[in-house]
């Protein structure tokens, strides 16, 4: 098996990987830059948003909540 860097996003700690079956875009965090990053591979955009991080969930599409250290974020536009 080869394994491909498919996203270069130059993460010291990332975690709390998910696929999002609903939106077809995937999630993770990166703890030392306080980043949420999505990729959507349907155009292999990869952005990034600023959010000291917890965890993150999509339980209801289109909507992205991240429970944070300061507050509790709920997004439309980051799904």
């Amino acid at each position: 098996m080869k394994a491909d860097l498919l996203i270069d996003s130059q993460c010291a700690l990332g975690e709390g990987a998910t696929w999002c079956a609903a939106t077809g875009r995937f999630y993770w965090t990166e703890i030392e830059g306080e980043r949420l990053w999505r990729y959507d591979p349907r155009d292999a955009s990869t952005v990034s948003f600023p959010c000291r991080n917890g965890l993150h969930a999509s339980r209801y599409a289109p909507m992205l909540t991240c429970c944070c250290s300061d507050l509790l974020h709920s997004w439309r536009s980051l799904v």
